[in-house]
């Protein structure tokens, strides 16, 4: 029974390996003072970039269905309520206006109004002169503004939850909301108000690799590091070193447990850093072997393991990775201990401490290995 348990923990650590390294951080940032800025690249043709407030990267904007895809990934959901608060900029309104009240249908049912009426309250002002003026287009008075709300959502994106998800764009400059509505209205709003910046500039702003024009290029860069069937701690501390959010790496590794054999190939890519100056990195576990040698399995038996439980113990650990394949972990550490971390890993000495975390209806496996590196992994259906 306890072989059984030594097992079933290692199988775990075996489907949460990650790891992150402490790096320098300087208070007062490039990327904090640009925090929610659109930048153009203005030495590269005005190439357009979003700097996430929530992460301080920066996001290429590329194409128009690029530039939608990223306020779609980096959207946060807001209420009609708290979207009330933040005054309307008097831009990007125009399209299809059945009522010609200077709103496009689809603003107004954003915004609530009636697209068929021009003036939705009755009171002879159009809703668009009530809506850029800060005045209640469904009623009397003046819309509660709340300026220090509006000046906390700085730089965000926000996805009406209660409405049909669509975005707005909150200008850091004057902490009015944009309308974001067709992937070619939201790329020409965030390019009119861009801030020019240099490459050098530019470059002290991490560049998250997310919808980004130029990921062919890096892609390749990083190909040539995944096709070589990265196989020593090298690499793998390179990563961990650099720590450039999107840099990746494939690790292909042999591993001891119980005189078995683990092959285990799992992708690396790091995803910056949190608020304590750590390096997160995902591991996602690509496929993984158990085998046993004639000369291990001989082994086995004479310390008087028979062969059937050694036959249960490879398809026991088979099972349990094919249910659990494709799984996401993140890890922090500092570098000395995740490099010592690592190490053990492939020497199949590392100790282990592992919980279950439910929280919202969610169920995480949290793993301290060497009591020194933290790991989360949620847990998948069916997978238990």
């Amino acid at each position: 029974m306890k072989k059984s348990l030594i097992f079933f923990g290692l199988i775990l650590m075996a489907a949460t390996l990650v790891f992150a390294v402490v790096k320098a951080s300087a208070a007062d940032t490039l990327s904090h003072r640009l925090a929610g800025k659109i930048l153009l690249q203005v030495e590269d043709k005005g190439r357009a970039w979003y700097v996430n407030p929530s992460d301080g990267q920066r996001y290429s904007l590329g194409r128009a269905a690029e530039a939608f895809s990223v306020m779609r990934d980096l959207g946060i959901g807001i209420t009609n309520a708290n979207l009330d608060k933040i005054p309307v900029a008097d831009a990007n309104l125009s399209g299809v206006d059945t009522d010609s009240d200077g709103l496009s249908d689809a603003a107004e049912d954003s915004l609530g109004t009636d697209k068929n009426k021009a003036d939705s309250d009755g009171d002879e002002y159009n809703d668009k002169a009530e809506i850029v003026n800060a005045y209640n287009p469904k009623g009397s008075g003046k819309t509660a503004i709340n300026e220090v709300f509006s000046k906390a959502q700085a730089g965000r994106i926000l996805l009406q939850v209660e409405s049909h998800g669509e975005a707005w764009y909150v200008n850091p400059d004057n902490n009015k909301r944009y309308f974001l509505n067709r992937p070619e209205d939201a790329f020409n709003v965030m390019r009119s108000l861009g801030l020019g910046i240099t490459n050098q500039n530019l470059l002290q702003v991490k560049d998250a690799v997310a919808n980004s024009s130029t990921a062919e290029e890096k892609t390749e860069k990083k190909t040539s590091n995944e096709s070589s069937s990265c196989a020593s701690l090298d690499c793998l501390a390179g990563l961990v070193d650099s720590c450039d959010a999107g840099q990746s790496v494939i690790w292909n590794y042999k591993s001891p447990l119980f005189g078995m054999t683990i092959q285990t190939e799992t992708s690396f890519t790091a995803k910056g850093e949190n608020d304590e100056g750590l390096c997160i990195l995902e591991q996602k576990n690509l496929s993984s072997v158990a085998s046993v040698s004639e000369k291990d399995k001989q082994s086995l038996i004479a310390s008087g393991t028979t062969e059937i439980e050694i036959q249960s113990s490879l398809k026991s650990f088979n099972d349990s990775y094919k249910l659990a394949a494709g799984t996401v972990s993140t890890c922090t550490g500092s570098a000395v201990n995740l490099k010592a971390y690592f190490k053990s890993s492939n020497e199949g000495t590392l100790d282990a401490s592992c919980s279950i975390k439910i929280e919202s209806g969610s169920t995480s496996d949290v793993c301290v290995y060497n009591g020194n590196v933290t790991c989360v992994t949620k847990v998948l259906a069916g997978s238990k």
